[in-house]
């Protein structure tokens, strides 16, 4: 009896040994598989407009750089030069008389313009219309941008056989009415005075207006012979109106 009696407490110690091990083994997978979804969770999706469409940046089959809008405030992206700083591999090449309209070059290939009538081979694209061989202003008041590398003829024409610089401004907000201002001053050698602002104003219920203007003034060499302080001033400006379908719009 005492021998029976042992092995079924030996056969019930085994099973509830195996039992606790197992639960065991079972609490750090459990932790591992929680600890994920929170990630997930926490993990910022980009939504990109590089093929026409919005979509997840992890869905495009395109090498491409993107800035959001606090990446472009913080790294103090003004101008396509600056957009180096978030897109290794991009350079801005400045046309004669000093305008960024000279074209680009991406991983070195590109095409030097000294025509103003001839457009570069990296395509500039603001709020999906192509800029030509328009000199680009100031960067400012921007939702995001996009350089994509490569050919991207089929989408974008064919002054994008290098690249595209894909620029989307700020859209208006029919829901509330906002705006903001800032000024920078800054004094090294010389003086250097930039006012931007903006002010979304709803219009309906389904529409409004956004107007944004950046001036930036810096004080230069000063000119003996002209008596006066070469000064470069750039002021641009920006109106942009949004109106959304309403519920009684109707396509024939």
């Amino acid at each position: 009896m005492n021998m029976k009696s042992h092995r079924g407490i030996s056969k019930v110690s085994a099973a509830v040994i195996t039992a606790l091990s197992m639960s065991t083994l079972s609490l750090p997978v459990f932790a591992q598989e929680a600890a994920a979804e929170e990630n997930n969770d926490k993990v910022e999706v980009i939504m990109v407009t590089a093929q026409k469409r919005m979509e997840s940046l992890q869905e495009v089959p395109i090498s491409m750089s993107v800035a959001t809008e606090a990446q472009l405030e913080r790294d103090q992206i003004n101008s396509l030069n600056d957009l180096n700083r978030i897109a290794p591999g991009l350079e801005i090449v400045d046309s004669f008389g000093g305008d960024a309209s000279g074209g680009g070059r991406v991983r070195g290939i590109g095409t030097n313009i000294f025509n103003e009538g001839a457009s570069g081979s990296v395509a500039v694209v603001i709020d999906e219309v192509p800029s030509g061989n328009i000199a680009m202003p100031s960067i400012f008041d921007m939702s995001q941008v996009e350089v994509l590398r490569g050919p991207q003829g089929t989408l974008f024409g064919q002054s994008a056989s290098v690249g595209v610089i894909n620029i989307t401004t700020k859209a208006p907000d029919p829901y509330e009415f906002s705006g903001y201002a800032s000024i920078n001053y800054s004094k090294n050698d010389f003086e250097s005075r930039i006012l931007e602002g903006s002010v979304n104003v709803p219009v309906s219920e389904n529409s409004a207006l956004r107007f944004s203007l950046r001036s930036d003034v810096s004080d230069g060499q000063y000119n003996k012979q002209l008596d006066e302080t070469n000064e470069s001033k750039k002021t641009s400006a920006r109106v942009r109106y949004l109106i959304e379908p309403s519920d009684e719009f109707v396509t024939v």
